[in-house]
């Protein structure tokens, strides 16, 4: 029988997911995904979780205690660098070690992700995992190769917005070129209808273009973030501050969001160095809201300031903002 193996649907899941998906089928096993965050999930993670834990944390033991039991083991890969000289957050580092610490009845694997180490010793950590899954060292290996392969798709995906487009019928809504938001935050933060109240459909309902860092490459990021005095020690939050420095460099987009999360530290550190990007960009200044997400934020509260943000912009340009329902 295959190994049924459990993917909490929070964190690092909305960059890797394909590439992990397909190294675990590659190995024989079963992919069990956690569902979507629902107030439940959260509730569950805001229990086990400690207080000084940040929101996206807190949904991840959500999610992982949801999986508990319901399969043999869960997957919560140790990711440490994704690139030379740069690292991952404190928190994600020690996912493995706290999830344990939680006393679960399924297994806890966690491969080691660090890049920084070259490609033998990545092969030499998927080889490692697959035996704790029963797979074979070329079943591991192949598992790895489609799974890059996968990521690599993925990304390409995403950099050309096929992920995100508006619904249809509602392309061009505003006439001629609608007003463009640069969504700034990270994948979990964005992506996870629940947490970010759905703020991505909210702007597409109302007919404004979107812009995630996602749908810029990796070079073009790092090139962008060269501007800054010294180079980030975190690579997560590189991305951000390279791509509101890109849109706002080439006038790209009308206003930036940046959405962080409440007790993150790294997100708290680069929104000074967003807010200088969106002040001063070579071609001027564009609004920038900053929504702080935590587990007691209302969402009507959210709202109303993302609608206030966006009649602002539709009145600064002279373009109309449609509401929700689309009157």
């Amino acid at each position: 029988m295959a190994v049924r193996v459990g993917i909490p649907q929070a964190l690092l899941y909305y960059d890797h997911y394909p590439a992990w998906k397909a190294f675990l089928q590659s190995c024989g096993c079963e992919v069990v995904r956690s569902g979507a965050t629902t107030e439940q999930t959260l509730r569950r993670g805001v229990e086990v979780g400690e207080n000084e834990l940040c929101l996206p944390v807190k949904t991840f033991f959500g999610h992982v205690v949801e999986l508990d039991g319901e399969v043999d083991v869960i997957f919560v890969p140790r990711v440490v660098s994704m690139r030379r000289r740069t690292f991952t957050c404190p928190k994600l580092l020690g996912l493995p070690d706290m999830s344990r610490a939680h006393g679960l009845t399924s297994v806890v694997v966690a491969p080691l992700i660090d890049l920084r180490r070259g490609w033998r010793a990545l092969v030499r950590e998927a080889v490692a995992t697959g035996e704790k899954l029963g797979a074979t060292p070329k079943q591991s290996v192949v598992g790895l190769a489609r799974g890059v392969a996968a990521y690599r798709r993925h990304e390409h995906e995403m950099r050309t917005g096929k992920l995100l487009r508006l619904p249809e019928g509602r392309e061009d809504l505003a006439g001629g070129r609608p007003l463009r938001v640069g969504v700034a935050g990270h994948p979990y933060n964005i992506y996870d209808t629940h947490t970010s109240n759905q703020v991505l459909r909210r702007l597409a309902e109302r007919g404004i273009e979107v812009l995630t860092p996602d749908m810029l490459s990796r070079s073009r990021l790092r090139h962008a973030a060269g501007s800054l005095p010294k180079p980030l020690f975190w690579s997560c939050e590189e991305r951000l501050v390279g791509a509101v420095q890109h849109w706002v460099d080439r006038g790209l987009v009308d206003g930036v969001i940046y959405m962080l999360s409440f007790a993150c530290g790294p997100d708290s550190f680069v929104e000074v160095l967003i807010e200088d990007a969106a002040a001063q960009g070579k071609r001027g200044a564009v609004p920038l809201l900053s929504l702080v997400m935590d587990e007691h934020g209302a969402e009507a509260g959210f709202v109303t300031r993302i609608e206030a943000f966006v009649d602002m912009l539709g009145r600064r340009h002279g373009r109309p903002v449609l509401s929700e329902a689309g009157a």
